[in-house]
């Protein structure tokens, strides 16, 4: 079968491979669709010797697709059954994993397909029963991107969920492939007013034809575009979807005091948590809250396939067959994909 692969630092290749079969507690799953985010990219750039990352390894942690076949001691599943993967896998005993809330496992074990094992830029990839979940009325070929993408924005918006009341202003940083199903979800949630901020014309204009009812492409004046648009006072809650410097800077400046703040994107950015009379202009207001939110649980993944199943959220993508997989990597990279690439075997 074909498969798209991290083959060494900075290389990928597609290539052929023997299909695996399922061993005891596993099911084969037929890939419908997967899908490349961002850190499939950060990938290209980690050395040959990772622990954990064995090389080469395929490439894809949103996946969706068909039951293939199952392995010794899989109960429940039918071959033909369309089902998602669940991306985060921790150690399965502690507290925290036996609750189903393996993104915060209390042993820090994070293994997720297309990184610590074979994921599902392929034909065929095989994971453990526990990782699916059902995909009923959910379309197959574009679910993929619903298994992080909107499993990630799903878990941010969760934070917030108690402030989203009538005459609230929420400021989404960030219209890629989390931001997008953000500001959905949080429209489909609540009558929240919807600001969004990006650095790309296209993804602004996306923004408005997803309900927000003002966005902005990023520029010297556009913390005070946002207070305009707010009738002069600063936003509720911002949800950063980028996490670089810039955007941690912009909702420092907008966000009022006791809103809150849910920092997704991993890019680094400081935020300036300072306490205390005097010091520098550019502070967190006090009594405000910030949260680094990472993944999701399963129980969020639930809620966001419902979501998509009722119609209430919808993924942007751009289709690619598997043979054009490396033109999709390159165009994510070349900042061309609106929403997110899906791959379609």
């Amino acid at each position: 079968m074909k498969a798209f692969r991290l083959v060494g630092s900075g290389n990928t290749a597609l290539v052929d491979v023997e299909q695996p079969s399922p061993g005891p507690g596993q099911v084969a799953i037929q890939i419908g669709s997967a899908s490349f985010c961002h850190s499939d990219l950060e990938l290209l750039h980690l050395p040959d010797n990772v622990p954990g990352i064995p090389l080469p390894v395929t490439l894809g942690h949103e996946m969706a697709g068909w039951i293939g076949a199952v392995g010794d001691g899989v109960r429940g599943w039918e071959v033909g059954r369309p089902v998602a993967v669940y991306i985060i896998q921790g150690c399965g005993w502690c507290r925290a994993c036996e609750a189903g809330l393996d993104n915060v496992c209390e042993q820090g074990v994070i293994h997720t397909p297309g990184v610590h094992y074979d994921g599902g830029v392929a034909e065929w990839m095989v994971v453990d029963a526990r990782r699916i979940v059902p995909l009923d009325g959910v379309d197959v070929r574009t679910a993929a991107p619903l298994t992080d993408a909107g499993l990630t924005a799903y878990h941010a918006v969760e934070w917030i969920r108690a402030r989203l009341e009538p005459g609230v202003t929420v400021l989404v940083l960030g219209v890629g492939g989390l931001g997008h199903l953000a500001l959905q979800i949080v429209a489909a949630i609540s009558a929240a007013r919807i600001v969004a901020v990006d650095v790309d014309p296209a993804k602004v204009d996306l923004a408005k034809r997803l309900g927000a009812e003002a966005a902005f492409v990023s520029g010297a004046d556009t913390a005070e575009a946002i207070r305009d648009v707010n009738g002069g006072r600063p936003v509720d809650v911002v949800l950063d979807f980028a996490g670089v410097q810039a955007t941690v800077d912009l909702g420092t400046d907008v966000i009022a005091r006791n809103g809150m703040m849910v920092i997704t994107g991993m890019g680094g950015g400081q935020v300036p948590l300072i306490h205390g009379f005097g010091g520098p202009a550019r502070r967190v207001p006090q009594e405000t809250p910030v949260v680094t939110s990472f993944a999701g649980n399963r129980a969020d993944l639930y809620r966001v396939l419902d979501l998509a199943r009722r119609g209430l959220i919808h993924v942007e993508t751009t289709a690619f067959a598997l043979t054009d997989a490396p033109k999709a990597f390159a165009a994510l990279a070349a900042g061309e994909v609106l929403g997110r690439a899906v791959i379609n075997p």
